[in-house]
């Protein structure tokens, strides 16, 4: 049984009701309705069986709720439908989503904003889903023409209080499709929700849509994108990017506006990235040469070099100089395509051009030097980058350790390792791998153990390439004790035994007394469904 609707909103009803109710229904069971002595009437729910204590009385559908809430949008009326929600019975079919979404507009449109919120907020409470409200929302906004499109911004703001971030984002889509504006607030309120919850995905998500739908951000916006950056570390990376570009300290919009396009560029979405330049560049929110040197990198991540240095041309041409940023980026396109003599004479360019090379245009060079065996040049080019104060990536690092141990020069390979751990260089289990191979090619096992051991000290979780490096090198010099006992290590740990070591523990076990343990080993590969290669299956004598 619905509860009792107020006599006032009954009455300011009842002339209405005449022209509303389906199949006419008897006037007379309004009026009587209307001058019920106690000043209530009792209206049976649809979802009720309980007789209504007026004789004949009414019985409310969806669509008779719905155009009896559509006759109350005008602002003066706003307080009659508030009281029709506030007088009915929660649990009833006239308090469902749709006519929840119609009553919304009613307030909305009369600026009872604060009760349009409660209650948006109970709808979302009952729908923890989210899946439909913005639908019924823009549904019965089109239904209500005199409605306002703010309401959509308290569904947005309404879902970030609630920490429903993907159907309050849903909802800006929805919105923006049906061609109607979100005030900046909502889309505020979604980017500090992201920041205080730590999820970057979440605010660039937004903040890219804002910029593709020309969605002007203010200072607060601004702001929040810093903070975040700052929160994960990569604040200080692109305003070094921005100043090897610029070559002066760029404003903090240029530096959240170049974050998102590198962002999207690395995402593969080169396209989207170019778009949104073309709208910060009308916008005038990036520098120009910043926005033709993002043009380049994005070309170059396409593969369009040609376009890429017609870009360049351009840029030239229009009288903004080259930059450290540009030069290094071709630099590191001569170095992938084998081209070193011509990196080498773009760096010296650079120089001359007054251009210092930075952490970027190093990795490059070492990464390059070391893949074509140059290792000399390798060499001066990371003491150079340390004079510099820059310390090189990991796989600039692994690269120019792999080779020097590949060259019988691992002791080289731990000194330049020592003076970068001392800086604060943190290798990974590949760079320890390296060495444990070079000083065991050397016949320094020992030397190998100790990598080994520091690798435990220092807290670097050992995976199988280390054991495979380790336990080979062991067999290789013939202690078989010590290799047992990290095999053991490693199924300690579940760490999987690959192919490589049951090889190398086979044939070394072949190669003395223990041809019954090299057949145990064997036949744990062919448990675990590994193939051993010719050369064991020879020694075992199964071939």
């Amino acid at each position: 049984m619905i509860r009792a609707i107020t006599q006032n909103m009954i009455r300011a009803a009842s002339v209405r009701f005449r022209t509303l109710l389906p199949r006419r229904p008897n006037p007379s069971l309004i009026h009587a309705a209307a001058n019920r002595s106690d000043g209530a009437a009792k209206i049976v729910s649809p979802i009720s069986d309980s007789p209504s204590p007026v004789s004949g009385s009414v019985e409310w559908t969806d669509e008779l709720v719905e155009r009896f809430l559509l006759d109350l949008n005008h602002p003066s009326d706003a307080r009659k439908a508030l009281s029709f929600f506030q007088n009915t019975d929660p649990s009833s079919a006239v308090r469902g989503p749709r006519c929840h979404c119609l009553g919304i507009h009613v307030l909305v449109r009369a600026g009872l904003l604060k009760q349009a919120r409660t209650l948006l907020e109970s709808l979302i409470e009952k729908n923890p889903e989210g899946d439909s409200i913005a639908e019924l929302l823009l549904s019965t906004y089109a239904s209500s023409s005199s409605s306002s499109a703010r309401a959509f911004d308290l569904l947005v703001q309404s879902y970030a209080k609630s920490r429903m971030f993907d159907a309050a984002f849903d909802a800006c889509v929805r919105v923006t499709k049906q061609g109607l504006s979100l005030g900046l607030s909502s889309y505020n309120s979604l980017i500090s929700f992201a920041e205080k919850s730590g999820q970057s995905e979440q605010l660039w998500r937004v903040y890219e849509f804002m910029i593709a739908n020309r969605v002007s951000p203010n200072e607060a916006t601004i702001e929040t994108a810093v903070n975040l950056m700052c929160k994960e570390g990569s604040l200080s990376k692109h305003i070094r990017i921005l100043d090897t570009i610029h070559g002066s300290r760029c404003s903090a919009w240029a530096v959240v506006n170049t974050a998102l396009v590198l962002r999207v560029f690395r995402e593969g979405r080169v396209e989207d990235g170019f778009a949104l330049l073309k709208k910060m560049l009308i916008k005038n929110v990036i520098p120009t040469d910043v926005a033709y040197s993002l043009t380049i990198y994005g070309y170059c991540e396409m593969g369009r070099i040609e376009s890429a240095r017609e870009t360049y041309e351009v840029l030239l041409k229009r009288g903004y100089p080259s930059n450290a940023f540009l030069y290094t980026l071709f630099i590191g396109l001569e170095c992938k395509d084998g081209n070193i003599d011509e990196a080498f004479r773009l760096l010296k360019e650079m120089k001359t051009a007054k251009f210092k090379p930075y952490k970027e245009t190093y990795n490059v060079l070492i990464e390059a030097c070391s893949k074509t065996g140059k290792l000399e040049l390798c060499l001066s080019f990371y003491k150079e980058m340390i004079r510099n104060g820059f310390l090189p990536s990991r796989n600039a690092c692994n690269a120019m350790i792999e080779k020097l141990c590949e060259a019988g020069e691992a002791e080289r390979a731990d000194d330049a390792l020592t003076v970068l751990i001392n800086k604060g260089f943190v290798p990974d289990e590949c760079t320890y791998a390296h060495l444990i191979v070079g000083f065991a090619k050397n016949g320094s096992i020992e030397k190998s153990l100790r990598v080994y051991h520091e690798m435990g000290f220092r807290g670097v979780s050992v995976y199988e390439v280390v054991y495979d490096a380790l336990i080979g090198s062991l067999c290789g010099c013939g202690r078989l004790e010590e290799a047992e006992k990290y095999l053991a290590v490693m199924k300690e740990r579940s760490v999987s035994v690959s192919v490589r070591v049951y090889e190398a523990m086979i044939v070394a076990h072949c190669g003395g007394s223990g041809l019954q343990r090299a057949h145990q080993l064997y036949e744990e590969m062919v448990r675990k469904a590994l193939e051993p290669c010719d050369l064991v299956l020879k020694k075992l004598g199964v071939a």
